[in-house]
């Protein structure tokens, strides 16, 4: 199975922090981990569409919690 995803930044921006950093550390995550990405969908389910059953969900997100390749542009810090 290949899932694609896009980002677009309307600002030009993104900002996170790596998991156990502080946001103040300078550290950014880039790209945004797949365990931020599977979190967000998590919670999006669970604030959007809890008529949705768990057993489909959970099985979707496994399916995308496994070892991501990526193709990425060139960034530069700001």
């Amino acid at each position: 199975m290949t899932v694609l995803v896009g980002f677009e930044f309307p600002l030009g921006r993104y900002h996170a922090s790596p998991w156990g950093t502080h946001p103040n550390e300078g550290e950014v995550e880039w790209p945004p981990s797949p365990w931020r990405l599977v979190r967000a969908l998590y919670a999006s389910w669970h604030e959007k569409s809890p008529h949705l059953s768990e057993d489909l969900v959970l099985g979707l997100l496994r399916k995308l919690a496994t070892p991501p390749a990526y193709h990425l542009p060139e960034v530069g810090l700001s």
